[in-house]
Order: C-alpha cells, then sequence, then structure tokens
C-alpha cells in the first residue's frame, strides 16, 4: 500500500494548508524580489508565471482534477497552519467528508470559518472543494 492509502482527511487538508502557505510564502518572496526593479517586466512575468506552475504541482499532490481558479499570493498568507485549526471533520458518506476549520487572522482579530471538501479516490483522499463561509453563504475559493 502507498503513503497515500494511510492518509486521513484530515491529514490531506493539515497537509494540503501547510504545502500552500510554504508555496505562497516562497512566491510572494520571489515575487517581491522580482519587482525590486520595477523597469524588468520580463523578470516580474517569470516569477508570477513559475509561481502558478508551482500550484499546479501542489494541486495535483492534494486535490482532484477539478479545474481550479487561478490563485492569488500575498502577505500574509492565506493559507498557514499555525493560524488554521481543524474545528469539525464529518462524514457526508463514507467516500465524502467535510473538514472545518477557523482561520484566525493576523493582527485583525476575525475568524473565518473554511469548510474542505474531500472524497475517496483509487489514489487516496483528495480535496475537492475549498469553501469560505461569508455572510452565511460558502463561496468556492480553489
Amino acid at each position: 500500500m502507498s503513503d497515500a492509502e494511510f492518509r486521513t482527511p484530515e491529514r490531506v487538508v493539515r497537509e494540503f494548508i501547510r504545502a500552500m502557505h510554504d508555496w505562497e510564502v516562497d512566491a510572494y518572496r520571489r515575487y517581491k524580489a522580482s519587482i525590486f526593479d520595477e523597469t524588468d517586466h520580463e523578470k516580474i512575468l517569470q516569477a508570477s508565471s513559475r509561481a502558478g506552475e508551482e500550484r499546479k504541482g501542489v494541486v495535483a499532490l492534494y486535490c482532484t482534477t477539478t479545474e481550479r481558479y487561478p490563485a492569488p499570493f500575498g502577505h500574509p498568507p492565506q493559507y498557514d497552519p499555525l493560524r488554521e485549526e481543524i474545528v469539525e471533520v464529518y462524514a457526508d458518506t463514507p467516500e465524502r467528508v467535510e473538514v472545518l476549520t477557523k482561520y484566525v487572522y493576523p493582527e485583525q482579530y476575525i475568524d473565518e470559518k473554511r469548510r474542505y471538501e474531500v472524497i475517496l479516490r483509487p489514489d487516496g483522499w483528495k480535496i475537492d472543494d475549498r469553501k469560505i463561509l461569508s455572510d452565511n453563504r460558502w463561496y468556492s475559493l480553489i
């Protein structure tokens, strides 16, 4: 059996948050370095393009093959394993689990509720959607 077969939905979500955090921090650092010389637009485009390709690798590892929105990166990062905690896990079916998290924004004292929809595929658990609760409605973000 592969490592993917032993991962739980909660572990997949935690690993995804960590991987996206690492990607976002690194992409933002490289982007900031590229805009130091604002006249080199090619360098800025390369940094953004590279970040997009690297994100695709993270998404391919942890998510289903559903088409995804392009993701921005910035500071503070949207993903942070130190600020996002799992608060509830429940199974809709044996093959579909929802993992609810709470994200606390730094220095804004705001909690954001997030919902990761995780489904069982032949190669293990994969995130199918990530939603954020706003105005009592869930909005897809990946």
